[in-house]
């Protein structure tokens, strides 16, 4: 018999987000991986109701309705998924208003956007105009201003999908007329008072973190570069 342990790839050690210990001691390292920002055992018994109080984990074969959500542990807003009489928890950095929406969140992919001098991450959601972005990562394009909104050309051609024709501070767009991604940070010409309107309806892609409103640095023709963020 040979030790073939040489051939086997490694895993990195993961550690909970609340303590720093290493997850090794409470779950196999492949089942933690796939638990982005997973709590240890120890801080998970520490974990309390939105009144304070011990969280209630729900019943056997339970899928969430009756165990608490969210919990909170040092005063950081986590999540449970109830299954099979067990449930995992895991923070919740975006603070979310709901598991579905952290869920979402938790498998959307993040991005750069640099438009001239400026500098941001988003987060692109799970629409499948978002996924045929992704694909055609990385891009570079030249900007066009219209209003307070920034759109491009990009290498995409999508039909319109769920599509709105007002939007939200900070929201990421994809335009089918134009074959155009759209940055929105305020009111365009289109706008009727403080509302966002595209000049018509868009897939919305995602959204830019933090504050949108940088982007009224950006000129015509500033080079725009989006690139997904490893990691």
């Amino acid at each position: 018999m040979t030790d073939d342990s040489a051939d086997r790839p490694s895993m990195n050690p993961i550690y909970c987000p609340i303590c720093s210990e290493d997850l090794a001691k409470d779950f196999d390292v492949e089942f933690a991986a796939n638990y982005r920002g997973l709590v240890c055992r120890s801080c998970d018994e520490r974990a309390l109701d939105a009144e304070g109080q011990i969280a209630r984990t729900g019943g056997l074969g339970n899928y969430g309705e009756d165990g608490d959500n969210p919990v909170f542990i040092d005063t950081v807003k986590c999540w449970r998924r109830y299954r099979f009489g067990g449930w995992v928890t895991m923070v919740d950095p975006y603070d979310s208003d709901s598991l579905e929406q952290f869920d979402d969140l938790l498998s959307s992919t993040r991005i750069q956007i640099v438009a001239g001098t400026v500098q941001v991450e988003a987060l692109l959601n799970n629409s499948f105009t978002a996924q045929e972005i992704i694909a055609a990562l990385p891009i570079e394009a030249s900007a066009n201003t219209w209003g307070d909104e920034i759109y491009f050309g990009i290498p995409v051609d999508a039909d319109l999908e769920e599509g709105q024709e007002v939007v939200d501070m900070g929201d990421l767009g994809y335009w089918p007329p134009g074959r155009a991604s759209c940055i929105f940070f305020g009111p365009t010409p289109a706008s009727r008072g403080d509302e966002i309107r595209p000049a018509s309806a868009v897939t919305v892609i995602g959204r830019v973190e933090g504050d949108a409103t940088i982007f009224k640095q950006v000129r015509s023709g500033a080079t725009v570069t989006i690139e997904e963020v490893e990691g």
